[in-house]
């Protein structure tokens, strides 16, 4: 039976985080343990792949990644041979690249994780660019890479806070290999066109338009 996607609301409990912060704990069955801010959108959060070909068998223009059938899980990384847990429960990325992908594109000052407790990983893959396997990655809505973060599975307790800024960012994918606990995102909403920004336009359009 497939397994539906895991769907964490943009909703998160008062605690004594860095405003604007928000941070995946992985403790609960469904994964929608949140500590810190509200993310100003709802995530999924899914198992993928790297995917080069459409339906016909012809390149793609932009590869990318895709979302797998199966739901992204949680469990305890020393239940599967990757050290001491790190926190209790973490993110499961051992079997392929889990990917969080936001309902709306958003800006982000931020980005931590803490990787398992194991020298396990590093597995080279195709996809991605640079080559994905090493490097957290961030895309926007088109596929197009904005950013990345190296990331050392093969050092137990790899720790990522980053103050990496990266702009209307829509997916982020976690490489294979790994166990990924208090996934972190410091994120603010792509602001809207103000009005005056768009009536500004809209006068030189008209101005462009009587010139010609």
């Amino acid at each position: 039976m497939k397994s539906l996607p895991i769907i964490i609301a943009a909703a998160a409990a008062a605690a004594p985080f860095a405003q604007g912060v928000t941070t995946f704990g992985f403790e609960d069955p469904d994964l929608a343990v949140t500590s810190g801010s509200v993310l100003p959108a709802s995530v999924l959060v899914q198992n993928a792949y790297y995917e080069t070909e459409d339906e016909f068998g012809d390149p793609l223009a932009t590869p990318g990644f895709r979302a797998d059938v199966s739901a992204a899980t949680a469990g305890d990384p020393g239940l599967s041979g990757y050290g001491s847990a790190i926190s209790g429960k973490a993110l499961d990325g051992t079997n392929g690249p889990v990917m969080f992908t936001f309902a709306s594109a958003l800006n982000l000052s931020g980005f931590g994780v803490v990787l398992d407790n194991s020298a396990f990983g590093n597995i080279q893959q195709t996809g991605g660019d640079p080559a994905f396997g090493t490097n957290i990655l961030f895309y926007d809505a088109a596929d197009n890479l904005v950013g990345f973060i190296g990331v050392d599975q093969t050092v137990p307790g790899f720790t990522v806070a980053d103050g990496s800024t990266f702009e209307n960012v829509s997916k982020v994918v976690l490489p294979s290999g790994a166990f990924y606990d208090n996934v972190s995102f410091a994120a603010q909403a792509v602001p809207e066109p103000s009005a005056a920004a768009l009536g500004a336009l809209g006068l030189l359009m008209l101005f462009k338009r009587r010139r010609g």
